[in-house]
């Protein structure tokens, strides 16, 4: 069954497990959409932390110039919450199919994210406070570029999750319990029929 509110995208799946409800945009489900975020902002704040720091330090800019900064900390912060959230809720689809040890080490890379966000957050608007000073500026770059690090291991281990261990398959029309019993689909198998051609 599908319903659509405000381009949400409702679907509810039945199997011999019991009914599921994802949430999706575009036909998508929502974590995979999500993580992009957290991960862009996290990789690009040390860059402009960087910056920021140089430019006040050289006093072409005020100390007022961290407040972006800020900002953007909070939406990285809150991207990675919900990234997170929006995980949680895969991660019962997908545990229908893969087994748990496969979901470990992404689930263990990502549930770091938020708090290391919340670190970035929170030495962000030390920064803006200490007024006048310009090394926490740098300590805040510092700390940003570290936790880059945490980033690319969970990038890494979901990209692993959908193309190693084809993860995505969960979010498929298919019964999951056809794809547990390794019955092939009728589409693979007209693709592969044309193959020995």
């Amino acid at each position: 069954m599908h319903t659509s509110i405000n381009g949400l995208k409702y679907i509810i799946k039945s199997d011999e497990v019991g009914l599921t409800k994802e949430v999706r945009v575009s036909d998508l489900p929502l974590h995979p959409i999500l993580v992009h975020f957290p991960i862009a902002l996290g990789v690009i704040f040390p860059l402009l932390s960087f910056g920021v720091w140089l430019l006040i330090k050289k006093q072409l800019v005020s100390h007022w110039a961290w407040a972006p900064v800020v900002f953007m900390s909070l939406l990285y912060f809150v991207s990675a919450k919900l990234s997170e959230e929006a995980g949680e809720k895969d991660e019962e689809l997908v545990e229908k199919i893969l087994p748990e040890k496969y979901l470990e080490a992404h689930e263990e890379a990502g549930e770091t994210i938020p708090p290391i966000a919340g670190i970035v957050l929170l030495a962000s608007i030390g920064t803006l406070a200490l007024k006048g000073k310009t090394w926490p500026g740098l300590v805040l770059t510092v700390i940003s570029a570290a936790a880059v690090a945490p980033l690319i291991r969970a990038g890494h281990t979901g990209g692993q999750l959908v193309y190693k261990y084809n993860a995505a398959r969960a979010h498929t029309e298919v019964s999951c319990s056809a794809i547990e019993k390794n019955k092939p689909i009728k589409d693979h198998e007209d693709h592969k029929d044309h193959e020995d051609d």
